[in-house]
């Protein structure tokens, strides 16, 4: 019993003790959390360090209105910058947003629009703090004869162009023609002979000093050809980029040839078709200028791969053949008459074909409407009628009859 009882007073000596070294860390944190929260927070000089440049805010005050003479709208034409003379000030000031409106025309541009079109182009959103009106009402002037020296595009290319050597500057060029080539033609398929002349502007010259890469193109609208503003995004030493350009597209002169050897009565397909530019004193009378024209059509005769396709030698696929016996229909409002006749001639969709009676022989005109099909239109229907013989012609409600091609 003493020893179970010395045991006992042992366990309650060592509860008592954890309870009591538990209770005493439990205050010493308490009393000590002044002291960690001082020893962790920074140093009071770090806070009071000014900002550097990179980190600077630049605030943007926007106009109520804004009226333009370039085609081009700059966020310096919408707002004033402070501090204008910082690197990010400056470089916000030439970012191009959007195209301007048509001369005497106007448009709205809200603070939030600019601060997404300043996202696409890949600055620092952060770092502006936009202030002043919530919208801007951008005017054009009507255009000018001369525009004046301080918003003409050419010096400014000029200068863009100064650290570039012509080589390299043609090159990175040639590189964004490409780049929009291979978007027209994929927005508009088996269409070749683009040509793309892009216009200086300041923002396109800066950029071509970088060898920038292009990622994605968007913009532009059909019809394709003419003055389009288009949107290139690029890869650059400085990161991804968004600009503006503005590009005249035009079509090469151009007829359709054989992309193969062609059998006569073949049904032509698009990748039996190819376009060939011409010259400039070449004529394209008598020959196709687009593919779609083609597509459908039957060869008349052999075609040579290469050689333009001439108008004549091709017709659409003939439906009805001489000889054959062909379904006539005979229509009337609300009911349509058929009967049976021979073909005399060939014919095509929409021709206007002889065909003759099965049962008095006798020769009338229809127009092809379908394989082997033929159709008459007449004001009313007569049982007496001497070219459909009562003994073949059947009577048929539109509504039941089956539809033609």
């Amino acid at each position: 019993m003493n020893r179970k009882a010395v045991s006992l007073k042992k366990c309650n000596w060592q509860r008592h003790f954890l309870a009591d070294l538990l209770m005493a860390w439990g205050l010493a944190l308490l009393g000590l959390g002044p002291a960690f929260g001082q020893e962790n927070a920074p140093h009071p000089g770090f806070l009071q360090e000014p900002e550097t440049q990179e980190t600077q805010v630049v605030e943007v005050r926007l106009r109520a209105q804004a009226e333009l003479t370039e085609p081009i709208v700059r966020l310096s034409h919408l707002a004033e910058l402070f501090p204008a003379q910082s690197p990010l000030g400056h470089r916000l000031a030439q970012t191009e947003l959007l195209p301007a409106p048509a001369p005497g025309a106007r448009r709205y541009l809200s603070a939030t629009e600019i601060e997404e079109i300043l996202l696409r182009r890949g600055l620092p959103v952060g770092q502006v703090r936009l202030t002043g009106a919530s919208q801007v009402e951008i005017r054009r002037q009507k255009a000018l004869s001369q525009p004046s020296s301080g918003t003409s595009d050419a010096p400014a290319s000029a200068s863009g162009s100064a650290g570039l050597g012509p080589v390299a500057r043609r090159r990175t060029e040639s590189a964004l023609q490409n780049a929009l080539l291979a978007y027209l033609e994929e927005k508009v398929p088996g269409q070749t002979g683009w040509q793309v002349k892009l216009a200086a502007t300041h923002e396109l010259q800066e950029i071509l000093r970088e060898n920038p890469q292009v990622v994605e193109v968007r913009g532009g609208s059909p019809p394709w050809t003419g003055v389009h503003w288009f949107e290139l995004i690029l890869n650059t030493s400085q990161g991804r980029r968004s600009v503006l350009v503005q590009a005249e597209v035009s079509l090469a002169t151009a007829v359709v040839v054989a992309a193969r050897p062609i059998p006569k009565g073949t049904l032509l397909q698009p990748q039996d078709l190819a376009l060939l530019p011409l010259q400039p004193d070449e004529k394209t009378e008598g020959y196709f200028q687009e593919i779609q024209q083609l597509v459908g059509k039957e060869a008349l005769r052999g075609l040579l791969a290469g050689r333009p396709i001439p108008q004549d030698a091709v017709q659409a696929p003939l439906l009805v053949r001489r000889g054959q016996v062909v379904t006539v229909y005979a229509r009337a409002p609300g009911i349509r008459v058929r009967t049976q006749a021979r073909a005399k001639e060939d014919g095509s969709l929409g021709d206007l074909v002889a065909v003759e009676s099965l049962a008095d022989r006798k020769t009338y005109f229809a127009r092809v409407c379908g394989l082997q099909e033929v159709e008459v239109f007449a004001r009313g229907v007569h049982t007496h009628s001497q070219w459909i013989p009562s003994e073949t012609a059947s009577l048929v409600p539109e509504s039941a009859s089956p539809k033609t091609q």
